[in-house]
């Protein structure tokens, strides 16, 4: 199970948004998977990407580690 702090980075990594566009993880403890990503304004090139890496994350890591 990754930590929320993984996950953020492992989105950052693939979408390479421009520098101040935050990345933001949720909880969502109620529901499966138990986080909800969200991101600042980017290009649609980015935005798009952004999209795809949170759909790959959330079927492959529907349940984060939310400690620390």
């Amino acid at each position: 199970m990754k930590r929320a702090k993984e996950l953020v980075t492992e989105i950052g990594l693939a979408v390479e948004p421009p520098q101040g566009v935050p990345i933001v993880l949720i909880e969502d403890p109620d529901s499966q998977p138990n986080w909800v990503a969200a991101a600042g304004p980017m290009e649609s090139a980015l935005t798009h990407k952004f999209g795809k890496k949170v759909i790959e994350l959330r079927e492959s890591n529907p349940l984060i580690d939310w400690r620390g």
